[in-house]
């Protein structure tokens, strides 16, 4: 399991990282013949309230667990879900919020209904083909088929480098081949009216958020934004690196547009947008973007993500500006000393760009 940095303890074996919710959490570490393992043992919050010598009992009785049965025997107990679940719990440090619930959106529509009850080691390739096969026949795009299987094999490659298995089905499963290219298909024109439409739609909540979309940014971003990370008073905010692709955090400029949108809404707790239905943050925006492009009346194939291209051929193409600026707007890594030194210009950068393209759609 791929832990956060560790702490020893005084008891052997046992160490500690910090949780926001289960408070310290115990890892033991133990060797059986050549293989090393490390295992949560319990934490502080948990039904027990386990301490450091709790955690140490644990993680001796999970050692003979080990040694006295064979490895056969130890992935009986692990059915693809809880296989899953200890995945997902071992990439939470590293991968953005965004990217786990897109997972577990993934595992919950696709997958528990499945093999969810499969006990991993009897987990063939033809159950997954046959996952993969329905998706398809659904109308899913063959991207996004190809998505789900990848999260599938991680998933089982989890298993691999914990050793409960030593075989991945997923990796034998036959995917169409696809065009992952997009081209940019809107005219001059209907960029504009697709503009004008955004900024003048009458569901408040939705016209914010796909004014936050023109300024580059990715559904996903938009949608994880909370009010600490925007700087009213210095008309800045961030997108931190927890919630970006880039993995690094990323300040931007609050141009006018969303300063009226941000000063205009009543609650500031938590997420800057949240569900008229269930008060928190969204899930999916899809319908209001139907509704946007009927209202526009763009009848071709435009995805809210093409916002995007939108933006960078604007950048590019119409207004005959940099790459390095389009890359700046659309939050694109680029040499780190740079962008650390000169963060501040990179704002301005942006800044001016947003409000040339914004006068080029008006």
């Amino acid at each position: 399991m791929a832990f956060p940095k560790l702490t020893a303890t005084q008891h052997k074996g046992i160490y500690t990282y910090k949780h926001p919710i289960k408070g310290t959490v115990f890892v033991g570490s133990f060797k059986i013949g050549k293989d090393q393992y490390k295992r949560t043992v319990g934490y502080s919050n948990d039904d027990y309230k386990t301490n450091a010598r709790m955690a140490f009992i644990n993680k001796e009785t999970l050692r003979a667990k080990y040694k006295n049965k064979d490895s056969q025997e130890i992935k009986k107990i692990y059915t693809f879900e809880k296989l899953f679940d200890e995945y997902i719990e071992s990439v939470k440090q590293v991968q953005t919020t965004a990217t786990i619930e897109t997972k577990e959106y993934y595992f919950k529509k696709h997958i528990k209904n499945k093999i969810a009850n499969k006990l991993i080691n009897n987990i063939v390739p033809g159950e997954i083909q046959k996952i993969i096969n329905e998706m398809l026949k659904n109308g899913y795009a063959p991207q996004t088929a190809k998505h789900l299987n990848n999260i599938i094999k991680a998933t089982l490659n989890y298993a691999i480098r914990m050793k409960y298995i030593n075989f991945n089905a997923a990796n034998h499963v036959e995917l169409p081949k696809f065009d992952n290219t997009v081209e940019y298909t809107l005219t001059n024109d209907e960029a504009k009216k697709l503009f004008s439409t955004i900024l003048n739609f009458n569901e408040l909540v939705y016209r914010g958020i796909f004014t936050f979309l023109f300024h580059g940014h990715r559904k996903s971003e938009i949608l994880n934004l909370k009010w600490d990370y925007i700087d009213l008073n210095n008309r800045v905010y961030e997108i931190p690196a927890k919630i970006n692709k880039a993995k690094k955090n990323k300040k931007h400029p609050i141009t006018d547009i969303l300063f009226e949108i941000l000063l205009n809404i009543d609650d500031k707790s938590e997420y800057i947008f949240k569900s008229p239905v269930t008060g928190t943050k969204f899930k999916d925006i899809r319908k209001a973007w139907v509704r946007i492009k009927k209202e526009a009346k763009i009848t071709k194939s435009f995805r809210i993500h093409d916002i995007r291209h939108l933006i960078g051929n604007t950048t590019i193409n119409e207004l005959g500006l940099s790459s390095n600026v389009a890359a700046a707007i659309l939050g694109h890594s680029t040499n780190a000393m740079v962008e650390e030194r000169y963060s501040d210009v990179r704002v301005d950068t942006i800044s001016k760009g947003l409000n040339l393209i914004f006068e080029h759609l008006k």
